[in-house]
């Protein structure tokens, strides 16, 4: 089963009992669904982006929750519009498939396709060196004589 991310927004009017209820009712639904709930995430209480209009209410704050969970694909559509009738959501935001990315250097060594060189860095050593004599010869040289 993919991996999904549900942002879910809630009414703020909720007291304690009732946020947790909606948020039970959430988790269930995926379950309901076959689905496999991984993580729970409270955001907290922010202000709304823009004026929000859900269930004829008017909507200025609302509880933000991030839930990701495994679920079969043919089931995500019903899951939506199950969230889209659950009163207490302002919006159940999208439903995004999460992907699973491995950093390159989190197991073994960093190697991004170049080739080991280990004169590289005697290499820009003398280079350095050389441009450097260089400019203090230029530099101590007499100047030439005026004709």
């Amino acid at each position: 089963m993919p991996g999904y991310q549900l942002f879910l927004i809630m009414r703020s009017a909720l007291n304690r009992s009732q946020l947790h209820s909606t948020v039970r009712r959430s988790c269930e639904a995926i379950m309901e669904r076959k689905g496999i709930v991984r993580s729970l995430e409270n955001m907290g209480q922010q202000q709304l982006p823009y004026i929000m209009r859900k269930h004829q209410q008017i909507h200025h704050e609302g509880r933000y929750f991030l839930i990701n969970f495994d679920s079969p694909t043919d089931k995500i559509v019903d899951l939506s519009e199950y969230l889209q009738r659950d009163v207490d959501i302002v919006r159940p935001g999208i439903i995004l498939k999460k992907e699973e990315h491995l950093r390159p250097c989190e197991y073994g060594p960093c190697v991004f396709g170049e080739l080991p060189n280990p004169d590289h860095e005697k290499r820009v050593w003398r280079t350095r060196v050389l441009k450097r004599l260089k400019i203090s010869r230029k530099r101590n040289d007499p100047p030439a004589a005026l004709n």
